[in-house]
């Protein structure tokens, strides 16, 4: 077995389902396994995994004639992530152990990172704060990105209000610059937060607004009061945390290359009333930010010969 660190089974449940049939669960990972005396084997094993044996330690604790056994199912509790490490009792080490089959260096990838988050309200500073709680390595929040920003892993756009010409202005500087950008704001008491925009490949802001308004009825009116400046609906406490928090996490799996929920998607969440959706956002063919018209320019049809003494 390549791997040779201590073996804990501390946080492994068991469904004792008969002698030759048991369900093992841990974190997420749930495993049904059959083979005939698999209860008596599997008590035994989870009785050695104590945190101070390595795997050859608890194959080789078996009789010679069951130690085929003994591997063949340390093997697979190991390659499920049901037998692993002693991860203790801090949440988030759990978790990273939890995600280990996806992101075998989550944390490592996240503390090397580099988040740049733009704007200045009460979503700018809740999703700061939570980038840092969760390890991010740089954390830089400031009003509007700077000429020719670099070096950044990822780009948030934070806005406390509707997605306004400034949001959409930082995702155009986000494409320009080549960098993943995540946008989150409020709009009349719903949260929006994406899509996550991998440059010239995924959906951007902009084609979220022009889907979202190409399905509106109303779209002139709608246009002509986006155009006249409001304060909005206002908002309690919670709801720029919720979207700080909400938005920190689609980073945090970004980072460190976990399925990313936002991306090509708007996640939308209202506190008053309750409800939440996860829409799907397709690319915009002509999209003016992200097309490839944006991306190369358009083409230059000559007509006539091109050639000159």
């Amino acid at each position: 077995m390549a791997t040779q660190e201590p073996l804990s089974a501390r946080e492994l449940r068991v469904a004792r389902l008969g002698p030759d049939e048991v369900v093992v669960k841990r974190g997420l990972t749930e495993v049904r396994l059959a083979a005939p005396g698999i209860d008596a084997l599997l008590a035994r094993v989870v009785a050695l995994a104590d945190g101070s044996r390595s795997p050859d330690d608890v194959v080789g604790a078996f009789p010679p004639g069951e130690r085929e056994d003994a591997r063949e199912l340390v093997t697979t509790l190991r390659s499920r992530g049901l037998l692993r490490h002693d991860a203790g009792d801090d949440p988030t080490a759990r978790f990273w152990a939890s995600m280990a089959r996806l992101s075998p260096d989550g944390p490592g990838q996240v503390a090397k990172s580099a988040v740049l988050v733009t704007g200045t309200g009460r979503v700018a500073d809740a999703l700061a704060r939570s980038l840092a709680a969760c390890g991010v390595g740089r954390v830089e929040t400031r009003p509007t990105p700077r000429t020719g920003e670099d070096g950044w892993d990822l780009w948030c756009a934070a806005a406390d209000g509707p997605a306004d010409p400034e949001l959409v202005d930082v995702a155009r500087r986000a494409l320009d610059a080549r960098a993943p950008l995540l946008p989150v704001w409020i709009d009349d008491l719903v949260v929006r937060v994406g899509p996550l925009t991998h440059p010239f490949d995924t959906a951007c802001l902009r084609c979220y607004l022009m889907r979202a308004d190409s399905g509106d009825v109303w779209r002139e009116a709608h246009a002509l009061l986006r155009a006249q400046w409001s304060p909005g609906a206002g908002f309690l406490p919670p709801l720029p945390a919720v979207a700080g928090e909400i938005a920190a996490t689609e980073a945090v799996k970004h980072l460190a290359g976990l399925p990313v929920t936002a991306c090509g998607r708007v996640i939308e969440v209202s506190l008053v009333p309750f409800h939440s959706a996860v829409r799907r956002v397709l690319r915009v063919p002509r999209c003016p930010d992200c097309s490839g018209t944006a991306r190369q320019g358009a083409p230059v049809i000559s007509h006539g010969s091109q050639l000159v003494d």
